[in-house]
């Protein structure tokens, strides 16, 4: 494995734990039927999504090593960082939405598996990336 790509692992490994509560969340937000449940959690979501993304943009984190490994991928990085805008302001306006009484609890919950969906889908991108760089595909 090359120095880059070295730190390319070392970076990711940074973010396991992150991986793991996040990992955890998405289980209680799929797992959750009401309302109350729901706000709470994504609440939790919005907040997490905020940290783990800023130690994922940092300086030396694993967007810029990646960047610095594999400069062709830059344009899979910034779809990436557009992926971080979007699910930040998805959860942040469902957790707004669920204090509204106005917003179906239904329609809510449907809404927040779609978020869970769209960040799964985000991480298998980002994993299939970071798996390119480190084995040299």
């Amino acid at each position: 494995m090359s120095q880059m790509a070295r730190a390319v692992a070392r970076a990711r490994e940074q973010l396991r734990d992150d991986h793991e509560r996040l990992h955890a969340l998405l289980a209680r937000l799929r797992a959750e039927p009401g309302r109350t449940g729901l706000s709470v959690v994504l609440r939790e979501l919005h907040d997490r999504l905020i940290e783990h993304f800023r130690r994922e943009e940092a300086p030396e984190g694993l967007y810029d090593a990646i960047g610095v490994c594999l400069p062709e991928s830059r344009g899979r990085v910034g779809q990436l960082v557009d992926d971080h805008f979007r699910l930040v302001s998805i959860t942040r306006n469902l957790a707004e939405e669920s204090l509204s009484p106005g917003v179906a609890t239904e329609a809510l919950r449907e809404q927040a598996l779609r978020a869970a969906d769209y960040l799964d889908d985000h991480e298998q991108r980002e994993n299939e990336l970071v798996k390119a760089l480190i084995t040299g595909a």
